[in-house]
């Protein structure tokens, strides 16, 4: 009864207190909305692969390679790996090979490009990706059975049933359709749209007992004893000697990489997500310290009603429970509106960073947890105001004075300073975030990536016939003819896409081990294409049989890391081969700048050679849609089954930084929010003042102050604290920021401007918020202000 009589008053005191209550609900609700979206989105990227039951005890395979350039992680294993890791150690109690490719996948005159994952039969067991659809305890029960996702079935066969329907891949093994998956999670590290047996890969016969080509992942299940995974690699020196020769051994480590280690190595920068989640504390510290701030500084309008609750017999725990059940009320309506705001803005949040977050509002630990978030956050924003009032003593209280007066001044002066020194580091952050990811966008990248058109084919996207070498060479042909069309080559890798090809190179005259380098395979006319530069040496020859077979083209990184001034006269053995270095070009980007330009030794093959996946076509930009046009009338008129692709360099480099994209954005929208939310509370702060020196106001424009000395001196008691605010934040930022860029091997400088341009940014905002009222007071005729005098 007597609670019923608190939230009966709370709510007389929040509607007679409007602009106050709405500002504080607002306030609350914003900051709630962004911490749900950063929270869900948080959640979504560090719990990666956790939804698999077995997922703390799954272990991918991997080998550390000790070069002189350091120890290199590699994470592609052997055919034979997981069948004689079975067979040595019988801790593992399970395991799965995994091998991901892009494949031509037939159906009757259709053709569609799928990601295949090439499995064992165990792998259900390992990832529990549920099946919708087939034997949930055999899915793959022969060497030709096929198991594809929902979306999959729906391209190829609508609303047919697919179970027993047959699919053509790589235009010669047919499948049947034995399963359909449920969706993939987007927080899973394997994505794939069909799976078949490893054993029906192409020569698995050959593979399965060669130890010299690593290209499939392996993962193993062992006990969920604490120390399982430390007792198995201390078996592994003694099992990589039973496989290599002494010199192999020497310098080849196994490792186990936790499944829940995925996100870190492969996906994502976990510090990205931990700064997102820094700012949605900060923004709802900052929505929490406005409750605080407002409820002390309409401390003075409440005395009179504190005195009079005192003297009808109330004590201090009704008092403050009577204002703990307001700020409890605040709150609760305020994560209600939070929680529908979050609602509505999910979708667009969805699209446009390609993800699937959702409120789990059928969750009732979850539905708990946010309740029980809600009532912790009016507790922590209305203790403080509560044992503030309640502590009046009521011949003050009835005085309408109070010694504790300039002691919830200093406070929420102390409050005002936190928040600002919050929203100078958020604004640093945006700053340092968009230049740094600006400065990648533009640097140089030692190629020219405008006006070059890519296309993801090669030999190997055909049958692989003597016709379809032919086709193409008819199809690059056709196209260095056009006016429009400067070059054409093909490659295995072009920057941007560039997979994991290394290779083990000893320079003439090394003595110690083999040094293990990236590397690639591309035609003559692939540094013109992309207009790389040539430091000394030569291109390759067109159509040299000695360039296929004795020459090399490598990178400044390579001749540093041979310890080379210059590549005239040197050679290199890869093998038993040798190799003479014919050129050296600059190091040109092939991956993101947050990486450092890494070694690279260019082979040589002609452009008809199956190991191509890319042709390159160098335009020279003018009338650029009627060349694209002429390149599909090219392609069409000799390849119409398959459908005419095509990227463009740039747009694939803009499409590298998504990640880095997708991080400013998030951090400029909630940083922005909560500086808003900052800005409300400056409002009703000031608004606050103002009301309280309107009779001041007055009459110092009688005793003739002018608009401006009104303004300033409203505004001056605000900026100190802004600029003690800018004060405090700058080292923070400085220091904070520069460990977010330490991630980044070619990064900006961070100079003193950008946090000088932070504070200026929190001032303007800060003046800008507090004039509206200032000013606004300072035009108002002095009569009205003094009328009651």
């Amino acid at each position: 009864m007597m609670y019923n009589n608190y939230l009966r008053t709370a709510y007389r005191v929040i509607a007679r207190h409007k602009t106050f209550s709405l500002i504080n609900v607002i306030g609350l609700a914003v900051g709630i909305t962004a911490a749900l979206i950063i929270a869900l989105y948080a959640h979504h990227e560090l719990s990666y692969d956790r939804f698999h039951p077995l997922a703390e005890q799954t272990y991918l395979v991997y080998k550390e390679r000790v070069t002189p350039n350091g120890v290199q992680p590699t994470y592609d294993t052997w055919v034979p790996l997981l069948e004689r890791m079975q067979q040595e150690f019988p801790d593992i109690q399970t395991g799965t090979r995994l091998y991901a490719a892009t494949a031509e996948v037939l159906l009757e005159d259709e053709r569609f490009e799928e990601k295949v994952a090439y499995v064992d039969p165990a792998f259900f067991e390992v990832f529990s990706f549920p099946l919708q659809l087939g034997d949930t305890q055999n899915p793959l029960p022969n060497q030709n059975s096929v198991v594809i996702t929902t979306e999959a079935a729906q391209r190829f066969f609508g609303d047919q049933n697919p179970l027993g329907q047959s699919l053509t891949l790589d235009y010669d093994v047919t499948y049947t359709v034995s399963g359909v998956l449920a969706t993939i999670p987007t927080n899973s590290s394997i994505q794939f749209d069909l799976a078949v047996p490893a054993r029906s890969m192409r020569n698995y016969a050959e593979l399965a007992d060669e130890w010299g080509a690593s290209f499939l992942s392996t993962y193993v299940v062992l006990p969920k004893a604490q120390k399982a995974r430390a007792n198995l690699e201390k078996q592994f020196p003694a099992f990589v000697a039973s496989i290599y020769g002494e010199e192999v051994q020497a310098r080849t480590h196994f490792r186990l990489l936790p499944l829940t280690q995925s996100y870190d190595t492969f996906i994502g920068n976990r510090q990205d997500v931990y700064m997102l989640l820094w700012i949605a504390l900060g923004t709802i510290l900052i929505a929490a310290i406005n409750f605080t701030n407002l409820s002390t500084a309409r401390a003075m309008e409440r005395m009179k009603e504190i005195g009079m609750r005192k003297v009808l017999g109330a004590n201090r725990p009704q008092l403050i429970s009577q204002f703990l059940s307001e700020a409890l009320l605040l709150s609760l309506i305020a994560l209600g509106l939070g929680i529908l705001l979050a609602e509505l803005l999910l979708p667009w949040v969805n699209r446009a960073f390609g993800l699937s977050l959702a409120l789990p509002m059928t969750n009732i630990r979850a539905l708990g947890g946010l309740l029980g978030f809600g009532v912790l956050l009016g507790l922590l924003s209305g203790s403080y105001p509560a044992l503030f009032l309640s502590g009046f003593r009521i011949s003050s209280s009835l005085k309408g004075t109070s010694s504790e007066k300039s002691r919830g001044l200093n406070l929420r002066n102390g409050l005002v300073v936190v928040q600002f020194a919050l929203s100078v580091l958020l604004i640093s952050g945006t700053l340092i975030v968009g230049k740094q990811l600006t400065y990648m966008k533009e640097a140089d990248m030692a190629f020219e990536q405008e006006n070059v058109v890519v296309l993801p084919v090669g030999l190997g996207s055909f049958a692989g016939t003597a016709a379809d070498s032919a086709r193409l060479q008819t199809f690059k042909e056709s196209l260095s003819q056009h006016s429009h069309i400067q070059d054409v080559s093909s490659s295995a890798h072009i920057p941007t896409r560039w997979d994991s090809w290394f290779t083990f190179v000893q320079p003439k005259g090394w003595e110690g081990d083999p040094m293990r380098m990236r590397m690639t395979y591309a035609d003559a006319h692939y540094f013109s294409t992309f207009h790389i530069n040539f430091q000394e040496g030569r291109p390759f020859h067109e159509g040299s049989e000695t360039d296929r077979n004795e020459a090399v083209i490598v990178n400044q990184a390579a001749l540093n890391a041979f310890g080379w001034e210059s590549a005239e006269g040197q050679y290199i053995s890869r093998g038993r081969q040798e190799f003479a270095v014919v050129g050296v070009v600059d190091d040109y980007h092939f991956e993101t700048l947050r990486n450092e330009v890494a070694p690279i030794l260019h082979f040589y093959r002609p452009p008809e050679n199956g190991v191509h996946q890319y042709i390159s076509v160098r335009a020279d930009g003018e009338n650029l849609r009627e060349t694209l046009a002429f390149m599909e009338a090219q392609w069409n008129q000799l390849t119409p089954e398959r459908p005419f692709e095509y990227s463009f360099l740039d747009q694939n480099i803009a499409r590298m930084y998504e990640s880095e994209d997708r991080l400013l954005t998030m951090v400029g929208v909630f940083s922005f929010i909560a500086i808003v939310i900052a800005c409300l509370g400056l409002f009703g702060l000031s608004l606050n003042t103002i009301v309280k020196r309107t009779k001041e106001i007055g009459i110092r424009k009688v005793l003739g102050a002018s608009v401006t000395r009104i303004v300033l001196l409203l505004s001056r008691d605000f900026v100190r604290l802004v600029l003690l605010a800018i004060l405090i934040a700058a080292p923070l930022a400085y220091f904070a920021m520069q460990h977010w860029l330490q991630d980044f091997a070619y990064r900006i400088p961070l100079r003193p401007g950008v946090l000088l341009m932070a504070g200026g940014i929190a001032l303007f905002i800060a003046l800008a918020t507090i004039s509206v009222h200032a000013i606004k007071s300072a035009l108002t005729n002095p009569t009205r202000s003094l009328r009651s005098e």
